[in-house]
């Protein structure tokens, strides 16, 4: 996260102290090139807890309002995907087809979608190769996101080997 932090004097130095309940840690500020007045802080979000802000002005003077603000992370959760047809173990003649559908699901969005699957032979098994699902649509909406579902079907040609 970048957070650029203004105030009203021109800056010797800032800094925030991210405090997360279990540790304590102190960001170095950048006072920014363009604006004596304004400092930057880069730092990663990981675990929720409080940030404060601490400044010294070129006179020397600090901030006096050094009040808790409240930081609230919002863990990514691991994407998931359903396969709902077949709905079971199906055999193919040697020119069948394989008719997949299901869904994929992320808290994120989804960019892009590749089925991999491998055929169980006794103890072994052999992967097919990958196929990527309707690779000449991009998936991104106007503003820049991306679905957070996105609904699969699909047909799998089958030439046994």
């Amino acid at each position: 996260m970048t957070l650029v932090v203004r105030t009203n004097r021109e800056l010797f130095s800032g800094r925030l102290e991210l405090d997360t309940g279990k540790e304590l840690q102190e960001v170095r500020g950048e006072v920014l090139a363009d604006d004596a007045r304004a400092f930057r802080v880069k730092f990663t979000m990981e675990k929720s807890g409080q940030f404060r802000l601490h400044f010294t002005t070129k006179t020397g003077d600090e901030n006096s309002d050094k009040s808790a603000y409240d930081l609230i992370v919002i863990p990514d959760m691991a994407p998931s995907v359903e396969l709902t047809k077949p709905d079971r173990d199906v055999e193919l003649p040697a020119n069948g087809t394989l008719e997949l559908e299901g869904y994929a699901k992320d808290d994120y969005g989804i960019k892009r979608l590749t089925l991999r699957l491998e055929i169980a032979r006794g103890p072994k098994s052999v992967v097919l190769k990958e196929k990527e699902y309707r690779p000449d649509k991009d998936f991104k909406f106007a503003d820049g996101s991306y679905p957070d579902r996105v609904h699969y079907k699909d047909f799998l040609p089958w030439t046994s080997s």
